[in-house]
């Protein structure tokens, strides 16, 4: 005959899978706050430069501010979680630059501008998404100040162009853009900058695999040839549940029913990709089965061991 002792652990432990089974469920994070950054744009003597444009990237969409006569700037309104943020400060005539920032309540961080050669320079126009990455083609003009009697240009390892308009580069890539000038029959230093170019949008599919009765893993498997995966996001039932920034991309979901995952993979130019899928886990119906089975399976030691509960 089963003895009291042994009886109350099997309640406690059918108790223990029943609470399991009932009660984990998804918890909703918090209403989003926000943060901002702020600092000063100089040039590399420490002077101030007005009219910077910085701008700070997030979900697929930014916040900006341009700096003023002190170089001061102040961007707001950046959501608070654990994505890094790119950070971008440009202006017409110098070098632009860019730095990834884990955004708190008040950040602070100040820009360093280098200034082009002001006789002759490239301006780039175009899409300019994170990490100094463009997502389109890039316009290529030139800025002449003072007596410029021609300019060539080159891309990468190509031949030498002779510059009489704007053009477009359409090649996804690493490049370096190369420039020089000729004044009065002297020919001067020939220039360069980077200029990177992600056309191509990452590749992403989904798989889950069932860790017990109510949990699973879901998996990202994501791919991309041009500036590489930086991060992937995953939603659940629409609220940020996980950031994956490194190899293996994945989350664990639980808690009762269908719950809708949605995974975004970023590559670092800031091209994004979706897919999504639904999990079914263990619904309310099927918990109340294993309830009603626990409940009868108490009774029928009770009643066969004739073991009171008490």
């Amino acid at each position: 005959m089963l003895s009291k002792w042994y009886l109350q652990v099997i309640l406690l432990i059918s108790m223990l899978i029943a609470s399991t089974v009932c009660t984990e469920v998804l918890s909703g994070s918090p209403s989003q706050q926000t943060g901002n950054l702020a600092g000063h744009v100089t040039d590399t003597f420490m002077n101030p430069i007005e009219g910077a444009l910085v701008r700070v990237y997030f979900h697929e969409t930014y916040e900006e501010d341009y700096s003023d006569v002190s170089g001061y700037y102040h961007v707001t309104n950046i959501p608070l979680c654990y994505c890094l943020k790119n950070a971008t400060c440009s202006k017409s005539g110098y070098q632009p630059t860019w730095v990834l920032l884990s955004i708190g309540e008040n950040t602070t961080y100040d820009f360093t501008l280098s200034v082009l050669n002001q006789t002759c320079y490239p301006v780039f126009n175009g899409t300019m998404g994170t990490e100094g990455w463009y997502l389109s083609n890039v316009t290529v003009s030139f800025i002449i100040n003072g007596e410029v009697d021609a300019v060539f240009y080159k891309l990468d390892g190509e031949l030498w162009n002779h510059y009489d308009g704007p053009f477009e580069i359409c090649q996804s890539g690493l490049h370096t853009f190369y420039w020089y000038y000729t004044s009065q029959g002297t020919t001067g230093e020939t220039q360069f900058l980077p200029l990177s170019i992600d056309l191509d949008f990452p590749t992403l599919q989904l798989s889950s695999e069932r860790i017990n009765m109510n949990k699973k893993k879901i998996s990202a498997e994501t791919f991309d040839t041009t500036s590489g995966v930086s991060r992937v996001e995953f939603f659940v039932d629409g609220v940020l549940w996980n950031v994956a920034y490194h190899f293996p991309y994945e989350c664990f979901v639980s808690g009762l029913g269908s719950h809708q995952v949605k995974a975004v993979a970023f590559d670092h130019a800031g091209n994004s990709v979706n897919s999504t899928l639904v999990t079914s886990l263990m619904s309310p119906y099927q918990s109340q089965y294993v309830l009603s089975f626990l409940s009868r399976f108490l009774f029928l030691i009770r009643y066969v061991f004739f073991v009171p509960y008490t």
